[in-house]
């Protein structure tokens, strides 16, 4: 079942990887091209900007108004950042693959 939910959620190409609202697939990229930061995920509009403000304020820079965004804001999206990552490389593993083909294989009698 934990498996087929992944797949579920993987497969959600109109959602927003990080908070699951509908975000249209060029969303990312459209602002990504706008403030010259790759953008490796897909966001929603409030995402992206997140994401861009986050990686401003790893570089020095970010958005002073947003005072919230404070070092457990940054933390939170290092954890998240992490955490995909961690994804990732479990999704490419040789045991996640077999696990893959045992579930494509018809059930025994």
């Amino acid at each position: 079942m934990a498996v087929q939910q992944f797949f579920r959620r993987a497969c959600c190409a109109g959602e927003c990887e990080k908070c699951g609202i509908p975000a249209a697939p060029e969303c990312s990229r459209d602002q990504a091209d706008s403030s010259r930061v790759r953008i490796p995920y897909r966001f929603c509009p409030h995402c992206t900007e997140e994401y861009t403000d986050y990686i401003a304020r790893l570089q020095g820079g970010g958005d002073p108004a947003c005072y919230w965004r404070n070092h457990t804001w940054l933390e939170m999206w290092r954890t998240w950042i992490d955490h995909r990552a961690a994804i990732d490389r479990h999704v490419r593993s040789k045991e996640f693959a077999r696990l893959v083909q045992e579930l494509k294989r018809p059930p025994a009698d």
